[in-house]
């Protein structure tokens, strides 16, 4: 049972952290982490 949860929650892991690159590069350029707030980037569609 103890098995069963870990491979669990390791597949959810991987899972949010393939999500995770998927979605910060399709956003590409208008990714914001570190972005000043004056500075304009393009809404992802």
């Amino acid at each position: 049972m103890i098995v069963a949860a870990l491979v669990l929650h390791a597949l959810h892991l991987a899972v949010g952290v393939a999500a995770t690159v998927l979605t910060q590069t399709e956003m590409g350029t208008s990714w914001r982490i570190g972005v000043d707030d004056t500075e304009r980037t393009d809404v992802p569609a």
